[in-house]
């Protein structure tokens, strides 16, 4: 777990998905460094995440799969 120095203050309504089937909630950063925030038409995703949250996912499908 990390601990922001400036905690974000959003909303996601997820937590309702969860309440019926199992689930998991990954808040992964994948912005450029000198990228626009997210939902921005100048953001620029860090591609090297595709690679990485595929692998992150698969864990969590084969885990779950047991």
């Amino acid at each position: 777990a990390v601990e922001l120095e400036k905690p974000l203050m959003t909303g996601e309504d997820f937590s309702y998905i969860c309440e019926r089937v199992p689930s998991t909630f990954v808040w992964y950063g994948a912005g450029g460094k000198d990228c626009a925030p997210l939902h921005s038409a100048r953001f620029c995703a860090d591609e090297s995440a595709i690679g990485i949250m595929t692998n992150v996912f698969c864990g969590f499908i084969l885990n779950y799969l047991k």
